[in-house]
């Protein structure tokens, strides 16, 4: 039997996304204006790998409740700008 640990479990979501975002590369020929609908994949791509590595980081990393909080929303907000 596999026993996945917290870090298994957030891998197995991140992964999910990364393959939505790999089927959405899939349909750019289909789509009828495939600059927009490439942008659009190498954006989720990005954003999925960069997901990953903060959600691997702040697990491994303990951080202060107060600081624990700031850094999430810092993440959040850094995702909405720049993402």
């Amino acid at each position: 039997m596999v026993v996945l640990t917290k870090i298994g479990k957030e891998l197995i979501v991140v992964g999910v996304f990364f393959l939505v975002s790999l089927i959405q590369g899939a349909l750019i020929p289909i789509v009828k204006n495939s600059t927009i609908a490439l942008s659009g994949y190498l954006t989720a791509v990005q954003c999925a790998i960069a997901l990953a590595i903060l959600g691997i980081i702040r697990l491994l990393v303990e951080l202060p409740l107060l600081l624990e909080v700031f850094a999430v929303y810092d993440y959040v907000w850094y995702l909405y700008l720049f993402g």
